[in-house]
């Protein structure tokens, strides 16, 4: 089950001023690689992927058509603040409401979004995703508080022969600044997401980090 490669790659992307942009392009930066599945970046949160899979949801309690999702590509996000100080929201992952590009190997682009009514039996009547908070959101963090996020894709969406993810964070006020996690043979991790489920082993990834 883990044997799948969770991969944190983060793109520093050099955005040249509009008088440099008539000079000859640069060379394209290079791939720096470290060992994590998650990154603090320059809004002094630390984000991470915490698991993910292939599977349904577990959206209320029992064992009925109405307690789980359809098949989906799951993503279990946390966002942690790392500072000494109290600061206002994360810049990466700004809330819910926006979904987060995905790119595969195919070049195809798809949209990891916050489960909707369609997705828990048409209502929220009694549903709950299984995230610590999720129906709370949050304007300011103190040191070490976190936030838990999670989104889908439907399997439905792809295209076959994916081997390869790209998610990608993407800064709310400068889009020159690309990060994204790289998850490798993501549709063979077969898993659903139960209400309950304890933690999982962060360390059981086979993950790495990359810059450029």
């Amino acid at each position: 089950m883990y044997g799948n490669v969770l991969a944190f790659v983060i793109l520093s992307l050099f955005v040249p001023s509009a008088q440099a942009q008539s000079k000859a392009p640069q060379p394209s930066p290079q791939v720096h690689e470290h060992a994590g599945n998650a990154v603090v970046l320059d809004d002094s949160f630390e984000y991470a992927i915490i698991d993910y899979g292939v599977g349904q949801i577990q959206v209320r309690a029992g064992n009925d058509s109405k307690s789980f999702s359809p098949d989906v590509f799951w993503v279990k996000f946390r966002v942690l603040n790392k500072s000494d100080h109290l600061i206002q929201r994360p810049r990466y992952i700004t809330s819910s409401f926006n979904a987060l590009r995905v790119v595969d190997n195919w070049g195809n682009t798809y949209w990891l979004r916050r489960p909707e009514a369609a997705d828990v039996g048409g209502n929220w009547q009694d549903a709950s995703l299984p995230i610590a908070d999720w129906d709370k959101s949050r304007q300011t963090y103190k040191p070490g508080q976190s936030s838990w996020d999670l989104r889908i894709i439907h399997i439905g969406d792809f295209v076959d022969g994916i081997t390869e993810l790209h998610i990608y964070l993407e800064h709310q006020f400068n889009s020159g600044k690309n990060y994204y996690f790289r998850i490798v043979k993501p549709m063979e991790r077969r898993t659903d997401l139960l209400q309950d489920q304890p933690e999982r082993d962060r360390h059981s990834f086979k993950s790495q980090s990359l810059r450029r």
